[in-house]
């Protein structure tokens, strides 16, 4: 329940209570004025029918904030699970990292044959690593030639699958 819909339900539950307390200073008149019995119990009936409205709001109002706070708790056991994942992933990503550079080096890529390599690798095309490295593209397709030649690898795809066929064995 967001602060709208509680601040919502606690004007309503305000107004119950105040048509509940008119109606009974009314009811209170219309005893010391001898009015019919049938007159008051309609009016004894619109408070009880408030004071149900009541009951029922505060009832919602505590359900929601009950929800709430078990959803604040999920939220923070997620967010720290999440964090942790993270911190995770981000040690065996560093672990693999380096082992790709390894490789690069193993295979004697100069640095601008390993940006070309991770570029590839992440899919760009020839277009978007020329643009990205600020050459043109018959360039890159110069060192992307040379990579495969020193990786002994036939192609963009053989490369993308020399670092991430194991991940999905």
């Amino acid at each position: 329940m967001t602060k709208v819909h509680r601040q919502e339900r606690l004007v309503i539950t305000f107004i119950l209570v105040l048509i509940s307390a008119l109606t009974l200073v009314d009811v209170f008149n219309d005893i010391q004025e001898g009015l019919p019995t049938k007159h008051l119990i309609h009016e004894l009936g619109l408070v009880f029918i408030c004071l149900s409205g009541i009951a029922y709001q505060l009832f919602i109002i505590k359900r929601k904030n009950t929800d709430l706070v078990s959803f604040d708790q999920k939220n923070r056991e997620l967010s720290h699970e999440n964090a942790e994942f993270k911190k995770q992933l981000q040690n065996r990503l560093l672990g693999a990292q380096s082992l790709v550079e390894e490789m690069f080096e193993r295979w004697s890529l100069s640095k601008g044959e390993k940006d070309i390599a991770i570029l590839l690798i992440k899919g760009c095309s020839m277009k978007e690593i020329a643009e990205t490295r600020s050459s043109s593209e018959s360039t890159v397709r110069q060192q992307a030639s040379n990579i495969y030649k020193k990786s002994k690898l036939e192609g963009r795809k053989e490369l993308t699958a020399f670092f991430i066929e194991d991940l999905f064995a």
